[in-house]
């Protein structure tokens, strides 16, 4: 982005136009991104004059946004006559400078694969970064709280269960076979083997060659543990029976059960986060429990209880309720009473 009337280079447009990846998705990334502030600072240098520095640092940024958008890079790479089109976009800056991280793209590449497996398997080589964790804990969350029609009965052990499954440090589906710094494999209980190559991105679900019966014992055990573990998160209207017929956005029963769905997804990601910073000798099962026992004698579970009412009255799309339920876990985490406390 260090040229704005240049964005695009003659391969990369080939690229879009006429390459088609089929199920692999694309991230388009953008780097030097900082490269635009120059050009907007010139624009409205100025309108700058006798600002404090942050209204300053504001208008730069919105003019960048400008700068961008008036580029029409975005429309010429998501123009429906191309083959490729990318899933999201990563604008990446100051690459140059120490500490400067690729959260970002890590994020962008973690959310725009498909397979459910191929991403847990990422997500498994990220056990310190609670937030990729969680965001993609939201995802199953999000998703069961926009369903159209509500079932007959709502399995929540088993949607507590597809929550806890994206916390890595909990080995809570797959059985770690293989790991160094650059290569990850993983045995899930679909019986196959998910692959992940750090260094170059590279992910692939291979079947196995043999059956893993043990270690699907295993996981059965441990995963009903785990829900029951969790059950006390659930609240006291679990066992609701609701028509099927009955829409989500209609009917009072119906948001009432889209709260209790946003409310014990917050809860269960919370209590899971918060299992993550508690001390190491402890066993998977006791960290979650003791995160439990917390949670259930803390203010944090009023707090959530009241959050997940008014997040559900907002009646939020898929995207911004996302981002509400993230901004209140962060907000909200136990785990900021054990970093205070250091």
């Amino acid at each position: 982005m260090d040229d704005p009337c240049r964005t695009f280079q003659r391969s990369e447009e080939k690229f879009f136009l006429e390459c088609d990846t089929g199920r692999v998705p694309v991230v388009a990334i953008f780097t030097k991104f900082e490269a635009l502030r120059p050009f907007a600072y010139g624009e409205i240098k100025k309108e700058l004059k006798g600002v404090s520095s942050e209204e300053r640092s504001k208008r730069i940024a919105e003019r960048v946004e400008e700068l961008f958008t008036k580029t029409g890079v975005c429309d010429r790479l998501c123009n429906p006559e191309n083959r490729a089109r990318p899933k999201s976009y990563v604008r990446l800056q100051n690459m140059n400078k120490q500490n400067t991280n690729c959260d970002a793209l890590l994020e962008s590449t973690t959310l725009a694969l498909d397979d459910e497996e191929l991403r847990l398997c990422l997500v498994s080589t990220q056990q310190s970064n609670m937030e990729l964790c969680m965001k993609c804990a939201i995802t199953i969350l999000v998703d069961r709280a926009h369903q159209l029609f509500v079932p007959l009965r709502f399995d929540y052990g088993a949607y507590q269960y597809g929550i806890a499954r994206w916390f890595s440090h909990l080995k809570v589906r797959e059985r770690l076979i293989q790991s160094d710094d650059s290569l990850v494999m993983m045995l899930t209980d679909a019986g196959k083997i998910a692959v992940y190559e750090a260094r170059t991105g590279w992910t692939a679900l291979i079947p196995c060659c043999y059956s893993p019966v043990d270690s699907g014992r295993q996981a059965e055990v441990y995963r009903d543990n785990i829900i029951s573990i969790l059950q006390p998160l659930v609240g006291r209207f679990s066992s609701i029976l609701i028509l099927s017929t009955v829409r989500v956005q209609q009917a009072p029963k119906a948001l009432m059960f889209a709260n209790q769905i946003i409310q014990t997804g917050i809860a269960t990601i919370i209590v899971l986060e918060y299992s993550a910073f508690l001390p190491n000798d402890l066993g998977d099962l006791e960290r979650v429990k003791s995160a439990v026992d917390y949670y259930m004698k803390s203010p944090t579970a009023v707090a959530v209880e009241k959050g997940a009412k008014e997040i559900c009255r907002q009646g939020y799309d898929r995207e911004e309720m996302g981002k509400k339920i993230l901004e209140f876990i962060l907000e909200n985490r136990l785990s900021k009473d054990l970093t205070e406390k250091k």
